[in-house]
Order: C-alpha cells, then structure tokens, then sequence
C-alpha cells in the first residue's frame, strides 16, 4: 500500500514540475499599459468606436494607432482617465442622444388590434 502511494506522490511530482516548466518556457508576455488600457474599457463590445470590440479598440489605443474619445458607450470619468493614462489632452465629446422617429400613428396606419402599452414615442 506504501508502494503504490509512493508511486503516486512520485508521479503527482512530475506532473506538477513539468506543468511548472511549461509554463515557464510559453508564457506570454503581456503589455502593462495594455491591461490598463482594457480595465477602463466599458467592456460592450458594440463596435460603435470602429474596431472589432473594447479589445481591439484598448491595443489599437495602447499602440497609439487610435485616439480616446471614439467609444460612444464609455462614460466621462473613464474618458478622463484614459486621457490621463495614455497622457494626451482632455477630450471632448458631443452627446449623443438616440432618436426614434415613430410614424405609426392613427393617421398612417390601420388598428388592427387593441395596443395596450406605451401610448408615444416620447
């Protein structure tokens, strides 16, 4: 009973120091001001800022291939943070304010059922 107890200690030992070498020899290396970068990101992924999502649009700005201020969905305070982090000037944006324009009305369309909701598109 020893034996195989020992056996499997042994073992366990192996594995445990090669999952130890392996990562080791293939870790990857990663950008501090990249992980910083994604921290501040709202974390949508809308794609609004023209990038593939908020990791795409955090390396393209980590790399200054972009500049802040083209993510709709990131509030003021991570604005300026970010601002402050990669060390350009305080940017200033438009607000945005989504439209729906409802045309949907007695006037242009039949009552074909009884609606029992919102009463506008206001």
């Amino acid at each position: 009973m020893f034996t195989a107890l020992t056996i499997l200690l042994i073992i366990g030992l192996l594995i445990a120091l090669a999952i130890g070498l392996v990562v080791r020899f293939f870790a990857v290396a990663t950008d501090p001001m990249l992980e910083q970068v994604n921290a501040l990101m709202p974390g949508s992924n809308c794609g609004a800022c023209g990038f593939a999502g908020c990791a795409g649009y955090a390396a393209a700005l980590a790399g200054g291939e972009a500049q802040p201020g083209a993510c709709p969905s990131m509030s003021s305070a991570s604005l300026q943070a970010l601002c402050e982090l990669l060390g350009v000037g305080e940017v200033k944006r438009e607000r945005r304010v989504a439209v729906v324009f409802c045309s949907g009305d007695d006037h242009n369309a039949t009552r074909q059922a009884f609606y029992n909701g919102v009463n506008n598109c206001r």
